[in-house]
């Protein structure tokens, strides 16, 4: 879990962790698929890689004023 004091850095947070978190995927997806573990290790890297794809990153935020409007200017448009 990631907290952050502000929306901006938040987005760019997710942003940051979602462009690693694929990366990784296709990385174990490539070592499972190339048989480089032995099979006790390979049930665990696929139960761990079944786990990453289940999981969800989202970004949850509180509303304040003028919100639309910084956003958009810092630019993260609709």
């Amino acid at each position: 879990m990631f907290i952050a004091l502000d929306k901006l850095t938040a987005v760019r947070m997710y942003d940051l962790i979602t462009e690693h978190w694929k990366k990784y995927v296709e990385q174990l997806e490539k070592e499972v698929s190339k048989g480089k573990y032995g099979d006790q290790e390979l049930l665990e890297k696929s139960r761990e890689l079944q786990w990453i794809k289940e999981t969800e990153i989202c970004v949850v935020v509180s509303s304040e004023q003028n919100e639309i409007q910084k956003v958009s200017e810092n630019g993260f448009g609709h």
